[in-house]
């Protein structure tokens, strides 16, 4: 039987501060808070995970069975074998639950997929476990990591010292191991020539649950500037896959993985503890609450270590797709990017004073929701631990503070509202926004009536004559929000390209320097509402099963059949027809939305009428229903229904024509900068993935 196809060794995200061994766990004691998604013992998602695998929502005992943990008349696994899942008598979908079930309920979150390592039998991974060894192929080893949805004791530093240079097969599973690995490999120790390492933390939701967490070593063809490419003349490099469902653990991973491989370079000297900084100062910006997961990077991210020898000299991070639009609009039960809880929890009262900065409450942008007074301690907490990463990574004390006058200046321009344009048409602020404007002016460091003109009117010159256009309400609350996407975005960036600036190796060029990738993207999503960013992340999802499809199957097989080698063909289901509808040019889904962004009388509608025109009759794509502005696309990972309100206006992400003139004659220093000089941004169908 032709075994699940499941990619990647990685593990799960508990406490990467926790108390050092037992490197496997005993049975579980009462679920403590997660950081994903709160504890496990109140409602939500955590608990919810937990009780699909026969626990108690406060993570109950641990049996191993127990009643409503297995089916009647699934299948056990042979004694001795769980820990080892590609070990099992029959590799198929009910056994290999079984044994994942099995160790959840032992909080032994760590599962082996495959053999060993050598040239002979035993080497594939569970992907490919049916197919013949070959000596010049590695499909790789996978590791299963289950997120416990707690702290757990297995990241301290004396479990690091273990997996230090370990033999293979003589400790447990553990993420550190895959650190390891890259680490070593990238040297050329044991008996490896040196190759330049990808480890890429992504997405997928296929035969297995959403809590599990996967990570796979295998050959890909080549990184190409940050970019991973299928071009075959490019030079080989090891690439470790690691995916999840968004709150399966990716980011808590990255962290882990960063850890190990800081540790193993010895971690003492500035530079890496400043590399050990960038995850949580990028999450603090870059990341947010949704109704799946507490901590969701909102946001793909892929940090380049860049070694000689075995010192770490410099890193390179590059960013990927920022939802901007939740700094103007997320659903109930979701919120914010975490900085701007973070500011008000953290900053004193003269600080909030100085930075114009009132009553959380009273912020549209953040829907007027702080926390309870524990949460709320927590933010303070984390707002000193941003504070303290800036100043270790190398931000100047007025940069942080020109950086967060900006920030409460967004807060502040999301107040400002309008009145219904009066009989001479002439749009005018209510005035109750008098206040929100003057405040949004004096933190941009910009006059109050040239900001308030470029939310109510668009100056253009026509054969020397200038000519002045009111907007519409609705178009001045647009030109609100752009304003306010674009300006958090500038910031993102910029902390970006500062860090590179700060981490950027310090070598003679003539040097080699090789390199281990961290790809961290977002998870595959489907909300009760989704729109234009969730079919961007899934997306760049599709993209990479296809990249797991066509490295893990496609090329391996083929490479079977050229050394006329006998094997049992693996079936998988390939999602090209899926990339097709989306990418193809000129008809694709993503084409067919910039042609209609190009016309000005365009609409959502307009847009929704030619794909239901062009599209029909396809297998992957289906009309909304009744009077429902959308449609759905039959993902790999199941169907996903897409609202289409907003695509166009998003797709075109505006910016009003006089705005960057404004903030260029900003007297705020660091807003003058992010206008004057453009940051670059690439879409990341156009960039990381293609």
């Amino acid at each position: 039987m032709a075994p699940v196809p499941v990619p990647v060794p990685v593990p799960v995200p508990p406490s990467p501060h926790a108390a050092p061994p037992p490197v496997t766990c005993p049975s579980p004691a009462a679920a403590a808070p997660r950081s994903n998604g709160g504890p496990a013992s109140q409602g939500g998602p955590g608990a919810e995970r937990w009780q699909r695998w026969g626990g108690t929502s406060s993570a109950g005992s641990a049996s191993g069975a127990g009643s409503g943990m297995m089916p009647a008349g699934e299948p056990q696994p042979p004694a001795g074998s769980v820990g080892n899942l590609a070990a099992l008598a029959e590799l198929d979908e009910a056994s290999l639950l079984h044994g994942l079930r099995e160790r959840f309920l032992r909080q032994q979150v760590y599962v082996s997929a495959a053999g060993g390592r050598g040239g002979g039998p035993g080497r594939r991974g569970a992907g490919l476990t049916a197919l013949p060894s070959r000596r010049q192929t590695d499909v790789g080893d996978i590791l299963i990591a289950l997120n416990p949805f707690q702290p757990l004791q297995l990241y301290g530093r004396e479990v690091s010292e273990q997996y230090r240079c370990h033999s293979e097969g003589s400790l447990p599973p553990h993420i550190f191991a895959v650190a390891d690995r890259a680490y070593h490999a990238m040297l050329g120790h044991r008996g490896a020539r040196p190759q330049s390492q990808c480890i890429v933390i992504s997405s997928r939701e296929a035969v297995l649950p959403k809590c599990y967490l996967f990570v796979l070593e295998v050959e890909v063809l080549g990184v190409c500037d940050g970019r991973m490419t299928c071009n075959a003349a490019a030079v080989g490099v090891t690439a470790a896959l690691q995916s999840g469902e968004s709150g399966a653990g990716k980011t808590e991973s990255t962290k882990l993985l960063l850890q190990h491989i800081m540790n193993l370079c010895k971690g003492n000297s500035q530079l890496e503890q400043q590399i050990l900084q960038v995850n949580p100062l990028l999450e603090a910006f870059g990341n947010a609450q949704t109704v799946m997961n507490d901590n969701s990077s909102r946001f793909g991210k892929y940090i380049q270590l860049r070694f000689q020898n075995n010192t770490v000299r410099g890193a390179k991070l590059s960013e990927y797709l920022l939802e901007k639009s939740r700094v103007v609009q997320h659903d109930t039960g979701e919120r914010n990017f975490h900085i701007f809880y973070y500011m008000f929890a953290g900053l004193s009262s003269e600080e909030k004073e100085m930075y114009g900065l009132l009553d959380p409450s009273l912020y549209r942008y953040i829907s007027g929701q702080f926390g309870t007074e524990d949460v709320a301690q927590r933010w303070k907490q984390k707002y000193q631990e941003v504070c303290n990463a800036l100043d270790m990574v190398g931000f100047q004390e007025q940069e942080q503070v020109d950086m967060q006058a900006i920030l409460a200046g967004v807060l502040s321009l999301g107040n400002v509202t309008f009145e219904p344009p009066e009989s001479n048409g002439s749009l005018k602020m209510s005035e109750a926004s008098r206040g929100w404007l003057k405040a949004a002016a004096s933190q941009f460091g910009v006059q109050e009536d040239e900001l308030l003109k470029c939310l109510i009117c668009t100056m253009s010159v026509t054969r020397g004559e200038q000519i002045q256009r009111f907007h519409t309400q609705q178009q001045a609350e647009d030109a609100r929000d752009s304003i306010a996407k674009v300006a958090y975005g500038r910031v993102f960036g910029w902390i970006v390209s500062k860090i590179n600036e700060l981490l950027a190796e310090n070598v003679d060029p003539e040097v080699e320097l090789r390199e281990i990738g961290i790809l961290d993207i977002f998870g595959f999503e489907n909300f009760a509402v989704n729109r234009f960013e969730q079919l961007c992340i899934n997306l760049a999802n599709e993209q990479l099963q296809h990249f797991f499809n066509h490295h893990i199957f496609q090329l391996e097989q083929a490479a079977y059949r050229e050394e006329e080698l006998s094997w049992e063909s693996v079936t998988f289901n390939n999602n090209e027809p899926i990339l097709n509808l989306l990418l193809a040019k000129p008809l694709g889904l993503l084409s067919l939305l910039d042609e209609q962004s190009a016309f000005p009388q365009a609409t959502d509608k307009t847009f929704v009428d030619k794909l239901n025109s062009s599209f029909k009759g396809n297998l992957h794509f289906q009309p909304a229903r009744g009077r429902v502005l959308g449609f759905s696309i039959i993902h790999y990972a199941g169907k996903v229904q897409y609202t289409a309100d907003g695509f166009l206006e998003k797709n075109r992400d505006t910016l009003p024509a006089n705005v960057r003139g404004l903030f260029i004659n900003s007297i705020t220093p660091l807003l003058s900068m992010l206008f004057t000089e453009l940051t670059a941004s690439v879409r990341l169908w156009e960039g990381c993935l293609e």
